[in-house]
């Protein structure tokens, strides 16, 4: 698929239709843009992280997609995903075998042959990450890498801004809650 062909762009402009709106309710928010990723990509775990707070990145987990799975994240690999966060430049895709050891260990502990990297940026801050596990037909990869990220690197530049907002907005509705105790 080339940039030319408008499907990418037409495919972000809708996903973003819908996740835009959400902006302002954090947890509606932070489910919208899991849920998308894995109807996106057909991964089977989606790991949303995220800054406790825009002065300084501290990661948490915001959001796991299947909500079921939450279990999964009390790992000691999730633990230290979570914390190398900050270390993912770009958009990375990997099959078996491949990518850093704390991606390949995670994908080992759950099974799954491919995982994705998804950062989340807004200007010169470091904002969070998704992480997709489980990406269906790893074989395929290396066939479809390209149109994932075609479609997801314009997406996480946005998703990134609306995240900034929607922290800055979970920052102030937690100063108004501390001001009202």
């Amino acid at each position: 698929m080339t940039s030319r062909e408008p499907g990418p762009a037409l495919l972000t402009l809708e996903i973003l239709t819908r996740i835009m709106g959400l902006a302002g309710k954090p947890e509606q928010f932070y489910t919208g843009v899991t849920d998308e990723i894995r109807e996106l990509t057909g991964g089977r775990l989606v790991v949303l992280v995220g800054s406790r707070h825009l002065s300084s990145f501290e990661p948490r987990i915001l959001h796991v997609n299947p909500g079921r799975e939450c279990h999964l994240c009390a790992a000691a690999s999730f633990e230290t995903l979570r914390l190398e966060t900050p270390n993912f430049e770009a958009l990375e895709i990997w099959g078996p075998q491949e990518g850093p050891l704390i991606i390949r260990s995670t994908l080992l502990q759950l099974e799954m042959d491919a995982a994705m990297v998804i950062p989340l940026n807004s200007a010169s801050k470091k904002l969070g990450a998704i992480f997709v596990f489980g990406l269906p037909d790893s074989k395929r990869l290396p066939t479809v890498r390209e149109a994932l990220q075609e479609t997801l690197s314009p997406l996480a530049k946005t998703v990134g801004l609306l995240l900034e907002n929607t922290l800055l907005i979970e920052e102030q509705e937690n100063l108004l809650e501390g001001r009202t105790r």
